[in-house]
């Protein structure tokens, strides 16, 4: 058995994305023979020469499928419409030789409602017809995607996972981590509108308004990078700080030096990779129950769940995070550990994959 696995530029220091870090994941485990196809060479060029490359891509993945030498592919995709545009490439190509095509899901706006578009449920609709399985990361996932497309091909849920074991070896090397009066608020990621992203700086503004006792940090990129800067430097000054996208020991550093992990999606989420990294930290979750979320997260337990769109429940949840006593702070931080600790972890993950691709042959 050999596997060509589909994959964006895997450098994760110059662009954002889970899928980055599910594959990273996957090649630090993996046991089969498989190589990676990237299908993105650097950051997306949208002048002539991007499109050159995206041509010579094509051409070059096709020669690749029709080797011979692949008896899978591993095709990753998110539900949006610019995924799939670009991810039915692959498949269709693929779908031409002999290889069998596993379609994976990460999330996406289109996996818990139809698009308005008839081109693009039609796309979807291809796109299903032409893979031979289906990898969705819930079983409410792979609910909807039967009730909204009639997927009769084989669906299996695999929710993601981290390499535990990489991720303590690198949190050893940092040493201790300073203390500070002022609970910490993290948020990495897309700094886009699905991710919450206007529902964070307005409930920080209202959490200003009731206490000083929190400092906001932002890694990532995204549209909303300035939106979120103009708004929340001139009103938290030094307890505001963007630091752009990170990666690395400097993630790792970002995330053991924070308290609370934020992300109040408002859609297109699946089973976000930072969150599982975040939790296994031990950092408190605030999130909202968008797809595979409510699954892990689970309220007064091991995290919050906050209504979407609703920046005073956020607001409200966050001040009450913030006056909470020591001994519930850490009681929650421990049962977030515990979570991706037993039913997370990278070395379970592998077994249920390859057992998948054996299926599959």
């Amino acid at each position: 058995m050999k596997v060509l696995i589909t994959a964006p530029n895997l450098d994760d220091s110059k662009q954002v994305g889970g899928i980055i870090t599910v594959i990273n994941t996957i090649a630090s485990v993996i046991t089969v023979p498989y190589d990676i196809f990237i299908r993105s060479p650097s950051v997306e060029q949208r002048n002539l020469w991007g499109r050159i490359g995206w041509v010579r891509r094509i051409f070059a993945y096709a020669q690749l499928c029709f080797s011979g030498q692949y008896d899978i592919v591993h095709v990753h995709t998110a539900m949006n419409r610019s995924a799939l545009l670009r991810d039915a490439i692959w498949v269709y190509i693929g779908s031409w030789s002999h290889a069998k095509i596993l379609l994976h899901v990460h999330g996406g706006k289109y996996l818990f409602e139809k698009p308005g578009s008839r081109l693009t449920s039609l796309l979807i609709g291809e796109i299903f017809k032409n893979s031979n399985a289906v990898i969705v990361l819930s079983e409410t996932e792979k609910k909807s995607i039967v009730d909204l497309y009639h997927v009769s091909k084989p669906i299996y849920v695999l929710g993601n996972a981290i390499n535990t074991d990489v991720i303590s070896a690198a949190i050893a090397k940092l040493g201790p981590i300073e203390n500070s009066n002022l609970v910490r608020l993290i948020f990495i990621g897309r700094i886009t509108e699905s991710k919450g992203i206007h529902d964070i700086v307005e409930a920080i503004e209202q959490l200003s308004q009731a206490t000083s006792k929190f400092r906001f940090d932002l890694y990532g990129d995204g549209e909303l990078k300035d939106y979120v800067v103009d708004k929340l430097y001139p009103l938290l000054g030094e307890r505001f700080q963007y630091h752009g996208i990170v990666s690395g020991s400097a993630k790792w550093k970002a995330l053991q030096e924070s308290d609370v992990f934020l992300l109040p999606s408002r859609y297109g989420e699946g089973l976000p990779m930072a969150l599982l990294e975040a939790m296994f930290l031990g950092k408190i979750p605030v999130t909202s129950d968008d797809a595979s979320i409510g699954l892990v997260v689970k309220h007064n337990v091991n995290g919050f769940l906050v209504k979407k769109r609703d920046p005073v429940d956020l607001k409200n949840t966050l001040l009450e995070i913030v006056n909470s006593d020591f001994d519930r702070f850490k009681l929650l931080s421990i049962a977030a550990k515990s979570t991706v600790s037993d039913k997370y972890v990278a070395s379970k993950y592998i077994v249920s994959l390859q057992s998948i691709y054996a299926n599959l042959i």
